[in-house]
């Protein structure tokens, strides 16, 4: 067979050299796979999904296959199971991040649904998902449900779907009671806010690495992908450790929403707070009250 060198444009700017057969049918065939093949690899969407689990004792797991479906504004897309190789995935407190390519664009995203296909038990804190280089959204496991094919165990189930709240940032700071037995790193709070505008609920409040919520101290916590509560009234702390603890004050605000200013919720009755509730209230509500001059 004769063949010859033909420059081919595949995309704007780009020029490929390949061997074409003389034959015109034949070359239009090799050409017409060719690219296809090149158009489907540059319409390929690149998916960055994190997955935070949760800081409960016996929350992590590596012996659970997870598979993951997204639903978006442009549609869904099934991603198949979450799983980087050689490397114990799902830990407790821990962050795992997973890449994954496909064709389909679901646009932003909206939800995010777990599929377990093991029956050994997960505890989930949020899931973030980013769309090529948009920035992530986040889903918050609020309800605190374990994922499991077995269902014969407590709040568990084997499909888990979280959706995204909005694109709120909101920053809480807890200060505890600066007195004995007042702080603990293993009540495992998390937190309500309430506002004009609706109600945003949290994960856990846990900064990694760092132990939280001790005596006298001051933590801080960065609570992204939240919607807009708007003025906050109240916020509702709930605890999931059976140990105590006392608050002494909590602030709520948003970066972004200047115009509501930040407010302090004290704890006025230094209430306990523990999932025990023969040594506190597993829920305190603290609502704001105008200080009057």
């Amino acid at each position: 067979k004769q063949w010859y060198q033909r420059r081919v444009a595949i995309t704007a700017g780009e020029l490929i050299r390949v061997e074409l057969p003389r034959n015109s049918r034949t070359t239009m065939a090799i050409l017409a796979v060719f690219l296809l093949a090149v158009i489907s690899e540059a319409a390929a969407v690149t998916y960055t999904i994190q997955t935070r689990t949760a800081s409960i004792d016996h929350s992590g797991t590596d012996n659970i296959d997870v598979s993951l479906t997204l639903t978006g504004t442009d549609g869904s897309v099934e991603l198949g199971i979450l799983d980087n190789s050689g490397r114990n995935d799902f830990q407790r407190t821990k962050t795992d991040t997973f890449t994954v390519e496909s064709p389909v664009d679901i646009g932003e995203v909206e939800c995010a649904q777990l599929n377990a296909a093991d029956d050994d038990a997960w505890l989930v804190d949020w899931v973030s998902v980013a769309v090529g280089t948009a920035g992530a959204r986040y889903m918050y496991n609020t309800e605190t449900t374990w994922l499991s094919s077995d269902l014969s165990e407590g709040s568990q189930t084997d499909t888990l779907s979280l959706c995204a709240g909005g694109s709120e940032t909101y920053y809480i700071v807890v200060k505890i009671k600066d007195q004995d037995h007042a702080g603990s790193d293993s009540i495992h709070l998390q937190a309500a806010i309430e506002g004009s505008q609706g109600t945003s609920k949290t994960g856990f409040l846990d900064n990694p690495n760092q132990n939280d919520f001790g005596k006298g101290e001051i933590n801080q916590f960065i609570v992204p992908g939240l919607a807009q509560a708007g003025k906050v009234q109240c916020v509702t702390l709930t605890a999931q450790g059976e140990d105590a603890i006392i608050l002494d004050w909590v602030v709520v605000f948003s970066l972004k929403s200047t115009k509501f200013p930040a407010r302090v919720f004290w704890n006025s009755d230094a209430t306990v707070m523990s999932s025990d509730t023969s040594e506190g209230v597993d829920e305190l509500q603290l609502c704001y009250k105008p200080v009057l001059y």
